[in-house]
């Protein structure tokens, strides 16, 4: 009977405890039962409320959530991860920083619910996504949530161009261009710092240069002896300064007084050309074309008379009164079109010594002042600014080839 009432009170206490075990389960599992307080060095305190042992942990961005994970431990491998994912090496990782204030709190009870709770990876793909890409040349997101600046040191190099010492020649026609040495680049090295956001270049600055090599110089003979044609627009550009000057039969003075031959024998004159005095002699002086191939600097030759052609049917010539233009080189008949520079013979350029640097030949008519009128100063201008732009056409074609002969 002992046993069998130790047994019936064993029973009954069971029939206690059971319960009692059970309750206090249920209470455990309940959020509300047992909290504590998280320790003050590890979270930010939740504002009007108490934190609960088990809450998820929340990434915030100025104080804007961006992420939820399960840990504390597990938001600060996100941020690591953040890091990693825009700071490919070892020492980019160590300067990496973040622009925003980034802070790492534990859910509010009353915002759990709110919370998708991610993995790390998840969160680090989720965040990323609200960046930017991961190509530097891709544009940034326009309101990135976390912005991860990174540094990387970035080596380079820059060529050097070869100096270029350009001898005019007048043994050369205008515009031929021989290399007498090609020369040699030379090299820059640089280190620049490249500051990138999210992946995205922003700022590069060169910290550091060094020559690696120096060039060699390179030396160019430039051709500025004027062909057949420029020469004789030469000989034009010339004959308008003397605009206005009185007509004296048998004069010489291209200041004073001249007559038709005297003009076109003083202005050939100044191009190293002894012409003929006499307008019969002249019209059998140079090369005889026909009219319709005439050009500027060509003599017209009349019965008695000669004139200069400038070009499009009009001419410049010595005729009673003054040097003067006319309109129509056609006014009278015409007996013979004299050329007197000839086309050029590029035997006479095959000559590869080194010559002595010479003039521009320009100066013979920059030396040369128009007559003080309207018409001869109006007229100059006009031929000097259209001799300027072939002038520079010239030379930038010379450029294009001294280019094109030095990369080859």
């Amino acid at each position: 009977m002992r046993g069998y009432k130790g047994g019936k009170t064993g029973a009954g206490i069971l029939r206690v405890l059971v319960p009692a075990i059970f309750v206090t389960a249920v209470l455990l599992a309940s959020p509300a039962a047992a909290f504590s307080k998280a320790p003050a060095d590890s979270v930010s305190p939740a504002k009007g409320g108490v934190i609960f042992e088990g809450m998820p942990w929340v990434i915030k961005s100025e104080g804007e959530p961006v992420a939820c994970v399960r840990s504390r431990k597990e938001a600060e491998s996100v941020l690591f991860g953040l890091r990693l994912r825009y700071a490919k090496t070892a020492s980019a990782q160590l300067t990496a920083e973040m622009k925003e204030d980034i802070t790492i709190e534990r859910a509010e009870p009353k915002a759990y619910k709110r919370w998708e709770v991610m993995s790390v990876t998840d969160a680090v793909k989720s965040i990323a996504r609200r960046c930017g890409a991961d190509d530097p040349a891709s544009d940034p997101a326009p309101d990135p949530v976390i912005t991860v600046v990174t540094k990387k040191a970035v080596k380079d190099e820059k060529p050097i161009k070869q100096p270029v010492k350009v001898i005019r020649r007048k043994d050369l026609p205008a515009g031929e261009i021989k290399v007498k040495e090609k020369g040699k680049s030379g090299a820059e090295e640089t280190v620049s710092e490249v500051t990138l956001e999210n992946g995205s270049v922003r700022d590069v600055e060169e910290i550091e240069s060094r020559t690696a090599a120096l060039p060699e110089q390179a030396v160019v003979y430039e051709g500025i002896a004027p062909g057949a044609a420029e020469r004789g627009e030469m000989v034009i550009d010339c004959a308008v300064r003397f605009l206005g000057t009185r007509y004296v039969w048998g004069g010489n003075d291209l200041r004073e007084g001249i007559d038709c031959s005297g003009f076109t024998k003083a202005i050939y004159a100044m191009f190293g050309v002894d012409l003929p005095r006499h307008s019969s002699a002249q019209a059998e002086y140079g090369t005889e074309v026909a009219y319709e191939e005439a050009r500027a600097g060509d003599i017209i030759c009349y019965d008695g008379h000669v004139a200069l052609y400038i070009g499009g049917g009009r001419i410049i010539h010595a005729t009673p009164g003054q040097v003067q233009f006319g309109e129509d080189a056609a006014y009278r008949k015409i007996l013979t079109v004299r050329r007197i520079f000839p086309e050029a013979d590029k035997s006479l350029y095959e000559d590869d010594t080194d010559p002595e640097t010479v003039g521009d030949p320009e100066a013979i008519i920059k030396e040369t002042a128009p007559n003080d009128n309207e018409a001869a100063q109006a007229a100059a201008k006009e031929r000097d600014d259209a001799r300027a732009a072939r002038r520079r056409a010239v030379e930038k074609k010379a450029e294009a080839m001294i280019e094109k002969e030095l990369d080859q």
